[in-house]
């Protein structure tokens, strides 16, 4: 079965025409969040960590290779359209990290940047083969901030809203 992708998705790399862009946090599910965001950049704009962008369609995409987000809601605060909303209790997305396997500890490499920069404490190590410690995600303490993202040197931390496909070891 062939996939029709547009051509905004196949610069994106979404060959398969699925891959949906990450929102700010707070914002209501994707298609509230298209019919509501007026495109006026104001979230993009007061965004102190500089992490969100114009996306497709002039809609605000959150790009962790800038930073991370902490959470400061300055984009809900300006965000006119109602699109980002607080909810009481509510997370404010259902991001976390996830490791692939381009991780350089699974090739006896030496590195836990991605743990230096978790404040949660949601990224530990346990030892490897050769004594090279491996990488695991509580994501029950992840908040998927994204600080794990910037410093990672093989870009191997993912953060999605999917479930991993398979448990991490």
């Amino acid at each position: 079965m062939t996939t029709t992708v547009s051509r905004a998705q196949f610069i994106r790399g979404d060959f398969q025409g699925g891959k949906k862009p990450l929102r700010p946090p707070w914002a209501l599910n994707e298609s509230h969040f298209i019919d509501h965001c007026n495109h006026c950049g104001a979230c993009i704009q007061y965004c102190p960590q500089t992490i969100l962008i114009e996306g497709a369609g002039r809609l605000p995409e959150v790009d962790f290779s800038r930073g991370e987000c902490t959470f400061c809601a300055a984009c809900v605060d300006h965000c006119d359209s109602r699109a980002l909303q607080r909810q009481d209790g509510e997370p404010p997305w259902r991001l976390q990290a996830f490791i692939s396997d381009a991780c350089i500890a699974y090739a006896g490499v030496f590195c836990i940047a991605c743990k230096e920069q978790c404040e949660a404490g949601a990224i530990s190590f346990k030892n490897g083969t050769g004594g090279i410690p491996l990488p695991l995600i509580r994501h029950d303490l992840c908040s998927g901030c994204g600080a794990c993202h910037q410093p990672c040197p093989v870009s191997a931390m993912e953060i999605r809203a999917e479930a991993p496909e398979e448990s991490e070891a």
